[in-house]
């Protein structure tokens, strides 16, 4: 599979965009995928970084000292560094040199619409487009949107063809495996402050990381560890260093791979609104948020209007008092840094960066998860789960391997049903049922049992199926700290769905007189 990538980052543009679709591709590469980049030399460019870090080979395209206004993009037109059919032809000319036709061409940037992808359609079996302004129509076979938004699902009718798949919101953030290791081994918070972040993305055009530092020595808490990344293209990069380095309980760092460390080390962040406030919500860490960009206003103040963090608003109109005077409201509030921690937890409880992946690779065998859609089971059930509870595949791999009667199933299944220490959801298509899960709470945990229909198995489905379910339980407000499931150890399919879904194997137990896997998932 080969991945042609077009995307940019510059002082202007920052590195969000660009280390988003560098995460993107390094699943890609995981999964077998040849990766390319083409990016524009602006100043504040990361090249060298996506040659020498990540060892991705790269095509550049000039500036150009002369570009007409495009208005059909015009707030962000700037940000091509040249004229989109100009971009269009030289970035034609450069995949015309591959060996091979890609299979997919990504695209993220704002300045790049539907004209420039229907140019180069031809070129690449299909095509992406990571967007999350939906201010400009696409053509496209799939879109991503992993911002957070009023009416997300309706979000781009009308702006992309209607055969394209999206995937929208926080939950298919671009996160990189290291947070799901960090997630494993997260602490949990006390709600007391002993160590602060500071991150306001690649380039911090507004140099909030200075402000925030003096901020930092207002408060005069020489006792707080404070740790300050940067990013490689930040301007003032020098100037932040030099004032690190004159107090003693600040450290400094330079663009940095073990950022989920620092985040999992820290109790309060504070930084910008673009793509790192999903990182922070994953890792459940409080945040005070500046947009210092137009377009992190909106989901900005949605998180906010939630309780998942609080919003400072625009970063240019803040000062050095405010954000102390901030901090310092938190510093004596446990209940609004815990609340914030538990809040930012349960909107993404789970990273599906290979789930996007795997449809890319399988783009034809992975339809069938569209159009897939999550009910509550109830009474009228009892039939359809008595088939599927007694399917012999599905005996096989249980513990009670006897066929179940039919009385006794139907006492068992209305019990379940009403029973508030349960959840049983069942998915299905437009025409018929596709599988079930359950939960069966007890205390802050839950226990999964999954199974499909046999008409639907060998499509890839059940690491798909448990994580729509974790998302389904969790959206529905039930309190769980985590999710256990029991495998018999000669069940490999479900072994491998349950690590495919983002479940890590921790023990090797017994149960009637059975090896078995115990997975768990921490929320």
């Amino acid at each position: 599979m080969i991945a042609v990538f077009r995307v940019d980052a510059s002082i202007e543009i920052g590195s969000g965009h660009l280390m988003r679709c560098l995460t993107l591709a390094d699943e890609l590469k995981r999964a077998g995928g040849i990766i390319y980049f083409i990016c524009r030399l602006h100043n504040g460019n990361m090249v060298s970084y996506i040659r020498e870090n990540k060892g991705y080979i790269v095509f550049t395209l000039p500036v150009s000292s002369n570009f007409k206004t495009d208005l059909n993009t015009q707030i962000h037109s700037s940000w091509l560094g040249g004229d989109w059919d100009e971009d269009a032809a030289l970035s034609t000319k450069l995949i015309k040199q591959l060996s091979d036709q890609p299979d997919w061409l990504i695209i993220d940037h704002y300045a790049l619409d539907e004209r420039w992808e229907k140019a180069l359609r031809p070129l690449a079996k299909r095509t992406m487009v990571i967007d999350d302004l939906a201010d400009r129509k696409h053509d496209c076979d799939v879109l991503l949107d992993q911002n957070l938004y009023e009416n997300m699902q309706m979000r781009y009718d009308g702006l992309v063809p209607g055969h394209t798949r999206t995937f929208l919101g926080p939950e298919f953030a671009l996160l990189r495996p290291e947070y799901n290791e960090a997630k494993k081994r997260l602490r949990i918070r006390d709600g007391s402050i002993k160590n602060i972040l500071l991150f306001f993305g690649g380039s911090d055009p507004e140099n909030m990381t200075l402000k925030t530092l003096s901020a930092i020595q207002i408060l005069n808490r020489p006792e707080i560890a404070v740790n300050v990344v940067v990013g490689a293209s930040n301007p003032n990069k020098q100037d932040v260093k030099e004032y690190c380095e004159s107090l003693e309980n600040v450290a400094y760092y330079e663009q940095v791979d073990n950022m989920a460390e620092l985040m999992a080390e820290a109790d309060l962040a504070i930084g910008a609104g673009g793509s790192t406030t999903w990182e922070r919500c994953f890792l459940g860490l409080p945040s005070l948020v500046f947009a210092i960009a137009k377009n992190q206003f909106e989901t900005s103040q949605m998180l906010a209007m939630k309780g998942v963090i609080k919003f400072l608003g625009d970063a240019p109109e803040s000062k050095a008092e405010l954000i102390a005077d901030e901090v310092r409201k938190l510093l004596n509030n446990v209940p609004t840094m815990r609340k914030m921690e538990v809040l930012s937890k349960k909107l993404i409880p789970l990273i599906r960066i290979a789930r996007l992946a795997e449809e890319l690779v399988n783009y034809d065998r992975c339809k069938i998860y569209q159009g897939l859609r999550l009910r509550n089971a109830t009474i009228s059930d009892t039939d359809l789960f008595f088939q599927w509870v007694n399917d012999s595949t599905v005996r096989a791999n249980s513990l009670n391997s006897e066929i179940i009667p039919f009385d006794t199933h139907k006492n068992w299944f209305a019990k379940k049903v009403t029973n508030p220490q349960s959840r049983i959801y069942i998915f299905e298509n437009e025409t018929q049922p596709v599988g079930q899960i359950r939960f069966d709470l007890s205390e802050t945990m839950a226990e999964v049992d999954i199974s499909i229909d046999s008409k639907y198995r060998g499509n890839g489905l059940s690491a798909f199926l448990i994580q729509e379910g974790v998302s389904k339980l969790v959206g529905d407000g039930v309190e769980c700290t985590g999710i256990v499931g029991v495998v018999k150890e000669a069940n490999c399919g479900s072994a491998k769905a349950f690590e495919k879904a983002g479940f890590e194997m921790t023990e090797q137990i017994t149960l009637k007189n059975t090896m078995c896997r115990r997975y768990y998932l921490r929320l």
